[in-house]
């Protein structure tokens, strides 16, 4: 109910909602009741992703039970000492293609205590394009590598217009890039034509999201403005793309 307030304050109509990490396979999937029965007091509003951990063995069934008993909408993923370029990754993401549950993707340095941002390098995921009618994002435009994250924008579009590929990219710009590197990342997306799979997030957890939301948003929607970005993208940025990942 405070979570719910929070965002009617602060003029949030949905959010993503993300389990947290597990040290074991027990712990991820406790992570992912408890955050299930959280969604579920709201389940318009609150579209939950459940922490998958390949490291742990994770069963396919587990993506099955997630969706089907806790009706996440989609699930999250961190490259922990992994590629997600492994098959062990792609059965998860060809299960999840099959559910018609999207993958958020952690992409870029990665703030973690295993120390493995070398995993996370945006070309890492062009494995990803041949796994049939998968939706992904890939968050915080990758930074630093944030060109990389580009140019993989681009060969995922070059594929599905082409023919080869029916997999779905999306960008999360979630902050990561600090104020001085955003702009310039952000007009980068707009002029390759990326405005269409640009998704606002936050990275606000429960506790602060009352505190920082406004504060943040206000920040952001001055660089819109700077940027002279169109009330139409701003509206796809904002809401409409968000939608299209959980609901194409």
């Amino acid at each position: 109910a405070a979570f719910l307030k929070a965002m009617d304050k602060n003029g949030i109509e949905r959010a993503a909602v993300l389990s947290e990490y597990g040290e074991n396979l027990a712990a991820q999937k406790d992570n992912i009741i408890r955050t299930g029965k959280f969604i579920a007091e709201a389940p318009d509003r609150l579209y939950g992703l459940a922490w998958i951990e390949p490291r742990h063995k994770t069963p396919l069934a587990v993506l099955d039970w997630a969706v089907e008993k806790y009706r996440y909408r989609g699930f999250k993923m961190i490259p922990n000492r992994w590629y997600p370029c492994e098959e062990r990754v792609l059965q998860y993401c060809r299960r999840m293609a099959g559910l018609g549950a999207p993958c958020l993707f952690h992409s870029g340095i990665l703030y973690f205590k295993t120390i493995s941002s070398r995993f996370c390098r945006p070309a890492y995921y062009e494995a990803l394009l041949e796994v049939p009618r998968f939706r992904f994002a890939l968050a915080h435009i990758s930074w630093p590598w944030t060109d990389e994250c580009l140019a993989l924008f681009g060969q995922a579009r070059a594929a599905k217009n082409g023919g080869y590929s029916t997999a779905d990219m999306f960008i999360d710009i979630t902050p990561g890039t600090p104020p001085d590197y955003r702009e310039n990342a952000l007009r980068h997306l707009l002029e390759f034509g990326a405005e269409d799979y640009m998704i606002y997030g936050s990275d606000h957890t429960l506790s602060t999201l009352g505190e920082y939301a406004p504060r943040a948003m206000k920040l952001e929607m001055a660089l819109y403005r700077k940027m002279k970005m169109t009330a139409a993208a701003r509206d796809k940025i904002l809401c409409r793309n968000f939608e299209r990942f959980f609901t194409a």
